[in-house]
């Protein structure tokens, strides 16, 4: 697996993960630890890509 392809799956599959937290019956905090956990997940992923 290439850093590309690693890329290309976060930015492809992390939004929808997030489109499907907001769909469960999550208390807002919890919700927000969620999409903060996957926008952090995504610019890690962005910032290795950008140092390989």
């Amino acid at each position: 697996m290439t850093m590309d392809n690693v890329q290309d799956f976060a930015q492809s599959a992390l939004p929808p993960l997030g489109q499907i937290a907001g769909t469960l019956p999550l208390d807002p905090a919890t919700l927000k630890g969620v999409h903060y956990g996957l926008t952090a997940a995504e610019t890690a992923i962005g910032v290795a890509g950008v140092n390989t």
